[in-house]
């Protein structure tokens, strides 16, 4: 019975590292060192734009995928920046963090760097502080 225990505690820890997964479930993989800037680039009446970069980079060529609510973007084939918008009638039809809590955007780019292969994750929180204060743009 031990054995069948340890067995099975090993499997579990193994799964768990293979997969890059921290005692919270998270993904915890940075291959490159490298780090993405996100930022409300535009507010609308309307929607809201972000703008997702890899810092430090010359050249990219990658997929973007990004989450704000449960409105996933993915974007193939984009350089080191792209802008991604979202319209408040996608996410519920309403601007919900002007109204409520904050609200996490989380960004991944997978692709090449600087010729190098990277996996990047980043969790950008979106305060109501921050989206009050940005001007609509007309």
């Amino acid at each position: 019975m031990k054995k069948v225990l340890f067995f099975l505690f090993a499997i579990i820890l193994l799964i768990g590292m293979t997969t890059g997964c921290t005692s919270n479930g998270t993904s915890s993989e940075n291959t490159s060192g490298q780090q993405i800037q996100a930022k409300i680039d535009k507010k609308y009446e309307d929607g809201i734009d972000f703008k997702v970069q890899l810092s430090n980079v010359k050249t990219a060529k990658g997929t973007w995928t990004v989450k704000y609510y449960d409105k996933v973007q993915v974007l193939k084939d984009k350089g080191a920046s792209t802008i991604v918008g979202y319209g408040f009638g996608d996410l519920g039809g309403t601007d919900k963090p002007n109204k409520e809590n904050d609200i996490d955007l989380n960004v991944n780019f997978t692709g090449i760097a600087d010729g190098k292969k990277v996996t990047v994750d980043k969790v950008y929180v979106v305060t109501k502080e921050e989206f009050n204060k940005m001007k609509v743009e007309r």
